[in-house]
């Protein structure tokens, strides 16, 4: 699995901030379509793709469930260099 993501995202920046699907389609990106993957071992992830102008974003969602701590989250999105600039967070 760890392979498939790497190529998936291979040439793309990782975003600091996650972004919901509301907020990626409110920039203008398409939905292409989604993944999931069980590792068998309690973990679940699921990779949704979008597309802008030819450009590619990639969102990778896994859920861990834990018997100590429950159900742990995480989140990462990957867009295309020409347009990290996109969502870059202005102060």
């Amino acid at each position: 699995m760890e392979n498939k993501i790497r190529n998936y995202t291979n040439g793309l920046f990782r975003l600091k901030n996650s972004l919901d699907f509301a907020e990626i389609m409110n920039h203008g990106f398409e939905y292409v379509n989604s993944e999931s993957w069980s590792a068998g071992n309690n973990t679940e992830t699921e990779i949704d793709f979008f597309m802008k102008d030819g450009k590619k974003l990639i969102r990778i969602i896994s859920t861990i469930e834990t018997e100590s701590e429950g159900t742990l989250t995480y989140q990462s999105t990957w867009v295309d260099p020409s347009l990290y600039n996109l969502f870059l967070v202005k102060i």
